[in-house]
C-alpha cells in the first residue's frame, strides 16, 4: 500500500518550561472541553496571550511562514485518553506540535478513504496536513501526560485579518 504525502514534518525547539505550564492550564481547567474527544483542550485562541510559549509559537509561525495561524490550543491527554476520528475542516491546514510525548503516549493515525498512515511522534515534531484529512490519536498507554499544541491555518493571501 502507498503511503499518504499529505503530511510534512518539521522539528521545533520546545521550551522545557512549556509542558509544566501547560499541565498548571490543565488542573485549573482552563476553559476545559474535556470528555468530548476524550482528552484535554485549553480555550482555542487567535493569538498567543502565554510568555512562556512565546518562542515556541514563534517558531512555529517561522516554520509555516506561508500560512497564517487563525486558532490554536493546547491538548492535554492524561493516561488512558484517547482522540476520536476528526478533522479541522473547513481549515485548509492543519498542524500538530508535539511538546511532551513519552513512549507509548499514543501515535497519530490519519486516514484517506482506505489508506491509513501511523506516525509515533517525538517531543518536538511538527506535523503540517490538510485540514480535511482525518485522523485520531491512540490511547495513551503512558504513565505521563501527552502535551501538543495543535493550530487551524489558512493561506495568508486568502485571509483578511
Amino acid at each position: 500500500m502507498k503511503q499518504m504525502a499529505l503530511i510534512t514534518h518539521h522539528q521545533i525547539t520546545v521550551d522545557p518550561q512549556v509542558a509544566d505550564n501547560v499541565i498548571e492550564l490543565y488542573k485549573s481547567l482552563d476553559n476545559s472541553r474535556g470528555g468530548l474527544y476524550g482528552t484535554w483542550h485549553s480555550r482555542r485562541m487567535d493569538h498567543n496571550p502565554y510568555p512562556w510559549f512565546s518562542s515556541t509559537f514563534a517558531e512555529v509561525q517561522q516554520a509555516v511562514s506561508h500560512l497564517e495561524i487563525v486558532q490554536w490550543w493546547f491538548n492535554c491527554g492524561a493516561p488512558g485518553d484517547e482522540h476520536r476520528w476528526h478533522s479541522h475542516s473547513p481549515y485548509k491546514w492543519a498542524g500538530v506540535l508535539y511538546i511532551q510525548m513519552p513512549p507509548l503516549a499514543g501515535a497519530i493515525e490519519f486516514k484517506r478513504q482506505a489508506e491509513f498512515q501511523v506516525h509515533t511522534p517525538e517531543a518536538g515534531d511538527f506535523l503540517l496536513f490538510s485540514g480535511g484529512l482525518a485522523h485520531r490519536v491512540h490511547k495513551n498507554l503512558s504513565q505521563d501526560f501527552r502535551i501538543t499544541a495543535a493550530f487551524n491555518f489558512v493561506e495568508k493571501s486568502t485571509h483578511a485579518g
